[in-house]
């Protein structure tokens, strides 16, 4: 009886934990020293680190280096980085090297994709889950800390539109933070999201429409049952539509159902993709501005900064 309650407890464990389990564990369900080497012997288990094993000999899953990782770095540890939103499915690339964080003071040597991070600003203090990871709001801050401002936006739009985070709780995240060289553009930032849900919307909000001094066009907004438009030019009839995809055949044919069903509204589309928006937001403005004035637009396009003394050929 006392062996059967052993083995149950160890499967509960490797249930919970993706088959990923420590030697301190393997302890705690009962094993002794010599009973838990015996049973690594048969052959049916994989080393992934000092003390950490793995139930089966194929390769590991992400999810079960995120467990490893984690036992590696003790009960108080917390996945991190690109690893957390990938944890709360804002992003899906999963990287290669796995970010844990540790309570300040306490120091784990990298190993193998594991790298280890003292916590300073309180991210452990509200991290959940049985896998422990940090909140979404401090993975996308950590991310983008000291990199261009796009890797803030990205997450950001992402897990705002997914409903993993909302403006207020980034607000806050922001102004919980005591060193953050980029507080005030972030929070400018994110004064701006209302109704974006992707960097190349809010990089046509910045350098297209506010920049040339372009009405202020609606945002997502359901026109034709079943689609949602990027940017709507209401008065003037005129739909953007932004796409970052490539090479989509089949996403494609969608839009050009859709734009056909907003032709027979008399709406007309202009569609524009991630090099247009990035590399040349002057000419779009300009199309864009000509596009509106056919449609009684009566305001006058501005120059920026980036513009030519000559308005750019459309």
């Amino acid at each position: 009886m006392h062996r059967r309650t052993d083995a149950e407890a160890l499967q509960r464990l490797l249930a919970a934990q993706n088959s990923v389990i420590s030697t301190e564990q393997a302890l705690w369900t009962g094993h002794t020293r010599d009973s838990w080497r015996r049973l690594r012997g048969t052959g049916t288990w994989r080393q992934l680190a000092p003390g950490v094993y793995l139930l089966g000999l194929e390769r590991p899953t992400f999810k079960q280096l995120l467990w490893a990782g984690h036992l590696l770095g003790g009960d108080a540890s917390a996945i991190g980085g690109q690893a957390a939103l990938v944890c709360w499915k804002i992003r899906t690339e999963e990287p290669d090297v796995i970010e844990l964080w540790l309570p300040n003071g306490r120091k784990r040597v990298a190993r193998g994709p594991w790298h280890y991070r003292q916590d300073r600003a309180g991210r452990l203090a509200g991290r959940r889950g049985t896998l422990p990871v940090i909140r979404p709001e401090d993975a996308i801050l950590d991310l983008a800390d000291g990199r261009p401002l796009e890797t803030f936006v990205g997450p950001a739009t992402d897990a705002l539109r997914q409903g993993r985070v909302s403006t207020r709780s980034l607000h806050r995240a922001i102004g919980a933070r005591q060193r953050l060289g980029a507080r005030r553009l972030w929070l400018d930032t994110l004064a701006n999201l209302a109704g974006v849900e992707s960097t190349l919307e809010y990089l046509y909000r910045r350098d297209v429409e506010r920049a040339h001094g372009l009405p202020v066009g609606r945002r997502q907004v359901s026109l034709v049952a079943g689609t949602r438009t990027d940017v709507w030019y209401d008065a003037y009839c005129t739909l953007i539509e932004l796409d970052g995809r490539v090479g989509h055949v089949e996403g494609a044919f969608r839009d050009l159902d859709r734009d056909n069903r907003h032709a027979l509204s008399a709406l007309s589309t202009a569609r524009y993709g991630s090099v247009d928006i990035r590399t040349r937001p002057c000419v779009v403005a300009h199309q864009v501005g000509r596009i509106l004035r056919l449609r009684g637009w009566t305001g006058q396009l501005r120059l920026c900064p980036d513009c030519p003394v000559t308005p750019p050929t459309v």
